[in-house]
């Protein structure tokens, strides 16, 4: 972002943002958070497509409960949700992706969730047989704006063709402007699922990822603290494996995601 200020950023990325009515009720006395996040299914569905809530805002619940925070969501693109919550005093981002690159830009509440990341192609499409991710050199790979994932294979050169979400790209698959899809597991299944475009089963499994809570890095300390200390309690309780397993039910019932 050379050579732009703050408050310009700041000022456009708030004349893009659109903002829905996801929000715990706010209590006067409770410090108060801006969280934003991206539509990802089934981490984090669309308000207006559903009243369901993604695994993500179930544990964010949970947590800003636990923790004794209010809190209110606001729904972005993934990549301009990272860039609102690294300019914007308050403001915590969930659920990006940690990485190396984005460690020095936030105060972290990790891990929320870990993902097994693969990659796929359409079931009726040739078999392709990958021993190693540089056997996938060849091929155009489908992944999106904010995605640790697309960054990390796009900086070994890996040609990485990038949408602004991820469901964008089993369309593209579909209508072969990709080669392969990479995406976590559990939302290629779903997506899968629910537009009706069978995918193979992951081809490799390549990328293990760490989604967390990445907050301002002025955030106060003792908000951060407060935050950890509600997820290390969510972790020694069962109650984070209780939220997932009961979720992961769910979808498989309706959805058979699987594990």
């Amino acid at each position: 972002m050379c050579g732009i200020k703050r408050p310009f950023v700041i000022g456009l990325l708030l004349i893009l943002t659109v903002q829905y009515g996801i929000c715990a009720p706010l209590n006067k006395n409770k410090p108060k958070l801006e969280f934003v996040t991206f539509i990802a299914p089934p981490y984090v569905f669309d308000p207006e497509k559903t009243s369901e809530k993604g695994i993500v805002l179930l544990i964010l619940d949970h947590l800003m409960e636990q923790a004794g925070i209010d809190f209110k969501i606001t729904i972005m693109p993934p990549k301009r949700a990272e860039l609102y919550a690294q300019y914007t005093p308050n403001t915590c981002v969930v659920p990006i992706e940690k990485s190396q690159e984005r460690e020095v830009f936030f105060s972290w509440v990790s891990p929320i969730l870990i993902s097994n990341n693969g990659l796929f192609r359409l079931a009726s499409q040739k078999p392709i047989s990958l021993n190693s991710l540089e056997d996938a050199r060849p091929f155009r790979i489908g992944s999106y704006l904010g995605s640790s994932m697309g960054d990390y294979l796009s900086s070994f050169g890996f040609m990485v063709d990038l949408t602004t979400h991820n469901e964008a790209n089993i369309y593209k698959l579909n209508a072969d402007r990709i080669d392969l899809w990479a995406s976590d597991i559990l939302s290629a299944r779903y997506i899968s699922k629910t537009t009706g475009i069978e995918i193979s089963e992951s081809i490799l499994d390549f990328f293990t990822s760490l989604r967390a809570i990445g907050c301002h890095d002025e955030m106060d300390n003792s908000i951060i603290l407060a935050m950890r200390k509600a997820l290390q309690e969510m972790y020694r309780s069962g109650k984070m494996d209780a939220i997932l397993q009961e979720f992961k039910a769910q979808k498989q019932t309706t959805h058979n995601l699987g594990k």
